[in-house]
Parts: structure tokens; sequence; C-alpha cells
């Protein structure tokens, strides 16, 4: 007595019957001939997490039923969809993750029926669909498979086109590197991946994970629908810039984000001598209806939505809108009217065009109002006779490099610094 024993799954109901020339055991049901491998698989609840991937993937299921001689170590449970993020099951399922899916399930598969008591005394390296090795052997004690020192679960299901035995966890292939691009993907943020291929700037998505520290603004598939101010013409270097300028050289995940500061992005400009054009990033921590405490962020005023995303050396934020660079001097001042006379001053000069295309310069463009209490002293520079004046004066407001005011908040000292009428002005906090 003991317990009973099944033969593939026909119970046996009498045991150790002796025959002249053997022994005879007695069957409960006629024995069924394995299936096909997918059939196989289809059968065991434990591996419809597994099952479920391998349909996602038509070239590896269709080998699977179609062909012959296939070793397959399946991870039971939700051990493979547990081995990944949310984010890159998302990218994975998405057309753009077809390819890396397909190496995900062949890194599982080994072509050539591989059964445990092939590798009595005899270890053995083989290599998956993939081209990954697994080192195979058995545990001395038990006798069980081991699949890279791995114990397996179970071992020699059989199907009629090959062998299944399951391990604890996935066999990730070497092949398989999450990018900055795929993550991008796994956040629907596809139009702006799009378009940093479709202008040649595809490489700073594309290095693996940690090689070079990034913040990437990214604007959702939606906020391109609704972005008022339009992209530039494609295949311009204005839309190059465009997309440069929502890639931050530096790594700034939520916790250490600066607050009202400026930011480098990857845009360097020409009008800016090689320097780069800045972000203004905000963070505000808030409460919402319910009471529990979030972070408002927002870069030049734009709005990121959700939880930064962060993984090794990469942040990413979705915006709700894309970011617009900076523009040259005129169109920046003649937003505001209350600075318009500097602007009627500075045609008045002959200089505008020297001015607006100054590179790397600050301007001090006077209000209205200023230029109103210069009383007769304007009066005279717009004389035709005062124009060398008129002309000194505007170069005097025009600083020789680029200042920013939040920088010499840290001042304790006046700052001269050099402007383009050779004359000195002093800045200082008060």
């Amino acid at each position: 007595e003991g317990p009973s024993l099944l033969v593939n799954r026909a119970r046996i109901v009498g045991d150790d019957r002796v025959a002249g020339n053997g022994i005879v055991h007695m069957i409960d049901r006629i024995l069924e001939l394995p299936d096909r491998l997918l059939g196989e698989l289809d059968r065991r609840r434990d591996l419809s997490d597994f099952r479920l991937w391998l349909s996602r993937t038509p070239p590896v299921k269709s080998a699977l039923d179609e062909k012959t001689g296939f070793t397959v170590f399946a991870p039971p449970g939700s051990t493979l969809s547990d081995s990944l993020t949310a984010i890159e099951r998302r990218y994975l399922v998405h057309p753009y993750g077809q390819a890396d899916l397909v190496q995900l399930m062949q890194a599982h598969v080994v072509p050539e029926v591989i059964y445990h008591q092939d590798l009595v005394d005899n270890p053995r390296i083989v290599s998956t669909l993939t081209g990954n090795q697994l080192a195979l052997s058995l545990d001395p004690k038990s006798q069980m498979l081991l699949v890279n020192d791995t114990l397996v679960l179970t071992q020699d299901q059989l199907a009629n086109n090959g062998v299944i035995h399951t391990l604890p966890g996935p066999i990730p292939p070497e092949s398989l590197v999450f990018t900055t691009e795929k993550y991008l993907v796994g956040l629907n943020a596809t139009r702006f991946v799009n378009l940093m291929r479709d202008n040649g700037l595809s490489d700073y998505l594309t290095v693996p994970q940690g090689d070079s520290p990034l913040t990437v603004l990214a604007p959702t598939n939606e906020a391109f629908d609704t972005y008022m101010d339009g992209l530039p013409a494609p295949g311009t270097w204005q839309l190059r810039e465009f997309l440069l300028y929502h890639l931050l050289s530096a790594q700034y995940p939520l916790d250490t984000l600066p607050n009202g500061e400026f930011l480098a992005s990857c845009l360097e400009p020409d009008e800016m001598a090689g320097r780069a054009q800045l972000v203004y990033a905000t963070k505000d921590k808030q409460s919402d209806q319910g009471g529990a405490p979030s972070t408002y962020i927002s870069f030049n005023h734009v709005t990121a939505g959700g939880q930064p995303v962060t993984f090794n050396q990469v942040t990413i934020y979705l915006l709700n809108s894309p970011l617009t660079p900076p523009t040259d001097l005129l169109q920046t001042v003649v937003r505001d009217l209350s600075y318009s006379n500097f602007l009627s001053v500075l045609y008045s000069s002959q200089l505008q065009y020297p001015i607006r295309n100054a590179k790397d310069v600050t301007y001090l463009v006077p209000s209205n109002q200023a230029f109103q209490n210069l009383d007769l002293a304007l009066s005279y520079l717009l004389l035709a006779e005062a124009q060398d004046d008129l002309r000194t004066f505007m170069r005097s407001l025009v600083i020789q490099q680029a200042v920013y005011a939040y920088r010499l908040r840290n001042e304790t000292e006046l700052v001269c610094l050099h402007t383009l009428a050779d004359t000195y002005v002093a800045l200082a906090p008060v």
C-alpha cells in the first residue's frame, strides 16, 4: 500500500502482476498521446501567464505548434509578468516592442529535446533560440534538472514535439535592454519618440540605462493635439532645437528637482554661443481634495502630469503641453506692451539687427515709464544729430554675457559687467 501512481493521466488501479516475461499494471483509462507543446502548456493552469505572453509572439507560437524538437523552460504563475515593470509590459505589447518580446520568449526555448535523463553524468551547455547559453546538469541529491544552477520545479512534461520543464523564474535574454526610448513607448509618448527618430536625435534615447544622466520632458501624445503654437516644419533645424529643448543634460528625480531654478537643456544654439538654453522648473507641494499630499511640478509653467518615472540615471516627466524654446529679443519684448517704447527707440537707433543678433548677452529693457522719466534727455537722443549718442545709450543696455538674476541673488558684493558700449554696469541684490 502507498500513494497512487499515475501513468501520464491514467491511474494505476492494479499493480505488480507478474507475467512470464515481465510485470503488468492495470490502468483506469486509455493512455492519451501527448499534445503539441502549445496544447500541453494550455492544460497547465500554473503556466497561463507564460502562455499568454507566447500568444503575443506569433513567430514563437507558430514554431512551437508546427515544428518539432523543442525544450521549453516555462516560469509558473505570474513570475514572468512580475519580473517586468508596468511600463516595460506596456512597451512589450506595443508594436514597437514586438521584436524584444520575441527575443524574451525565445530565450525560454532550446531547439532540441532534452530530458533530465539525458544529463546523467553528462552536463551540457545549450543555446536558446536567442543564442543565450544555458548550463544544464543534474542535482546530485534529487536528480532534478539544474538550469544555470537553478533547480527546476517540474521536469519532463512530454509533448509530441518536445518537452516542458518549469523554472522558478524567467530567463531574461542578454539582448533585451530597456532604454529611455522604450520607456517612453511604454508611457504612451510615441509621437515624441517618432519626432526624435525622424530628426536624427534617437541616440539621446537609445543609450542603455545608466550610461548617460538625462531628464526627459516628454509631451504626451494628447499634448501635441492641443499645442496651439504648432510644430516647426519637418526636417528643419527649428524642429531639432524644439526637441532638444525637451531634454535636460542632468538627471533630476522628483526628490532632487530644484524649485524656482533654471536647468540646463541639451539645446545649445548659436545664439547662445554654444551655452545651454535653460528651462525654469518649479515644484510646489499641495494637497488634493482628499487631503493627501501631492506635488505640483511645472517646467516653463507647463504642468507635468502624474508621477515622474526614474530608472538608473534617467528621469522622465510627462508634460501636458510641449515647451516652446525661447524666442529672440524683439519677439520676447513685443509680448509685453509696457515695454513697447524700448522697441521704438531701438528701431530709431537702427541697431535692431546688430543687437537682435548679438550672442550670449543680457538685455536690460527699460519700461515705458522709465523712458518717460528721461523727459528732455529722450527728446535729445531721438534727434538726428544725436544718433551716435542714442546708439551708445542702446548698446549700454546690452551686457556681453548671459546673466541670470537668480544666480546673482546669492552674491554679497557688486558684480561689474561689461556692455556693448564698452561701459560697465553694477549688479547686486538689494
